[in-house]
């Protein structure tokens, strides 16, 4: 019974290490060079992607301007104090 078992597991095996792997297909056609496709528009739409693009486009620059004036509020002394040394300070600059 052992060797039945045995037997059927070392057939499975082998025919799963003997199956053939994906053949290798071109390269499709398109991506960076292709030429002969018009290049992307990004203008909205709608206006509904006008109000979507202006919204994040606002936050981005609360954003900044939060990141900014948490670096004129505060001294490097309050920064090193908890931890953020200045390659810290110049990423949320950045």
């Amino acid at each position: 019974m052992l060797s039945k078992t045995l037997l059927a597991v070392a057939t499975a095996a082998t025919a799963v290490l003997a199956a053939p792997g994906p053949l290798a297909s071109p390269k499709p056609a398109g991506g960076n060079s292709n030429s002969s496709s018009p290049p992307p528009e990004y203008i909205p739409q709608s206006d509904f992607d006008f109000q979507s693009l202006n919204l994040a486009l606002n936050q981005e620059w609360i954003e900044l301007d939060l990141f900014h004036y948490g670096l004129a509020r505060f001294s490097v002394e309050e920064f090193e104090a908890q931890g953020i040394n200045a390659e810290q300070r110049s990423l949320i600059e950045l």
